[in-house]
């Protein structure tokens, strides 16, 4: 009653206990070296004097697990260290019979994730080095495609029939859809890529770099560099495609927001004619539309990720603080360092990295960092 050990059992697991399962007649214990152990007790005996009765070698790193008895044995469900939740079934004497992967996501952050235009799925990619598709209406993974390094951006094309994936050390690859195999590849650059998207007609693909530049590469002819816009004085962040495909905004590290003509290769210094321009989407965090997505006194890196709504009458908001936060789409500061009125939303226990709506704006899916978690949320409107 006071907190005392009064009994220890010998050292049967190598590393950390993370959870026990009572159980008649004894527990089971399981950890980070894999082991699931059975432990049988006599009904009168100490504790101390607990038998292991049988041990089940998963590999695995377990957290969690929990069971149920069968006929002929027991069939565990098991959370892994690794984002993978399993279903495994054992004799009696638990011996292995059969192993199955019910979900796994993403070992590491995720700060790439796209929508596909035609249909329920959704990219995401990782620094644990996979790009992972994903069927929203099924809530599974459908494959996962692993790479060299880690990646940071991924995106579809409009007709949701291929998608393309950047690394940090500079690749850009060309994926086929659903399958996720790599149609071509390129590297322009040696450092990170940021963010791509590729133009509404799907005949270019923009690739922010943090070496200052947007490559333009034409996606019919293996990625080939047609452009590079330069202009910037630090890294890329973010870019949007206008409708037409004629122009892009960009925003980068030092919080610069510029413009450019595509088909001259160009930047626009005469930032009043874009005025009027309409973007087919809008994901960059600076300029006079989302001067609201901003907390009173930001320090410029509060705010990972914006996303205007395909009917454009709102916008999501990805912070630093775990919050998935909505506005009205124009976020118009009402004052000087003041933020516009949101709904905010917590589930994620770190930083926000991403948000995007699927186009009919049913669904806002938003991605974690530290957490590697992925949320679905229902778009409700009043």
């Amino acid at each position: 009653t006071d907190g005392e050990l009064v009994q220890a059992l010998p050292a049967a697991h190598k590393g950390a206990v993370y959870i026990i399962r009572p159980v008649p007649g004894g527990f089971f214990t399981a950890g980070k070296d894999g082991k699931i152990i059975h432990w049988i007790k006599a009904a009168d005996a100490p504790w101390a004097e607990c038998k292991v009765s049988s041990t089940l070698e998963t590999g695995l790193d377990i957290k969690t697990f929990d069971l149920i008895s069968t006929a002929d044995g027991y069939k565990f469900l098991v959370g892994t260290a690794t984002n993978r939740v399993l279903e495994i079934t054992a004799t009696k004497e638990l011996e292995k019979k059969d192993e199955k992967i019910i979900t796994e996501g993403h070992t590491g952050e995720m700060w790439g994730l796209s929508v596909n235009p035609a249909g329920p799925l959704f990219l995401t990619a990782s620094d644990d080095k996979t790009v992972r598709l994903w069927n929203a209406a099924e809530h599974r993974q459908l494959s996962k495609l692993e790479f060299a390094d880690g990646l940071k951006t991924a995106a579809f094309a409009a007709d949701g029939s291929v998608a393309a994936a950047a690394s940090k050390t500079g690749e850009v690859f060309l994926l086929a859809v659903p399958g996720l195999t790599v149609l071509s590849k390129t590297k322009q650059r040696s450092k990170e890529v940021a963010d791509i998207k590729f133009s509404p007609d799907a005949s270019l693909l923009a690739v922010g770099t943090h070496e200052m530049a947007i490559d333009i590469l034409d996606v019919k002819k293996d990625l080939k560099r047609v452009h590079v816009l330069k202009g910037h004085t630090a890294g890329l962040k973010h870019l949007d495609w206008s409708e037409d495909g004629k122009f892009i905004q960009s925003t980068s590290a030092d919080y610069e927001l510029l413009f450019w003509d595509v088909t001259a290769g160009k930047q626009i210094t005469e930032t009043a004619t874009m005025r009027d321009v309409k973007w087919a989407t809008f994901t960059i965090p600076l300029g006079w539309p989302v001067s609201g997505v901003w907390p009173t006194d930001s320090d410029g890196t509060d705010v990972n990720a914006v996303c205007r709504s395909a009917a454009g009458d709102i916008i999501a908001i990805g912070d630093d603080h775990g919050l998935v936060r909505v506005s009205r789409f124009p976020c118009i500061a009402p004052g000087k360092n003041e933020p516009a009125k949101s709904r905010d939303y917590l589930g994620h226990s770190a930083h926000v990295t991403n948000v995007r709506f699927f186009p009919d704006d049913s669904t806002l899916i938003s991605t974690g960092g530290n957490d590697c978690s992925v949320f679905q949320w229902k778009v409700i409107t009043s």
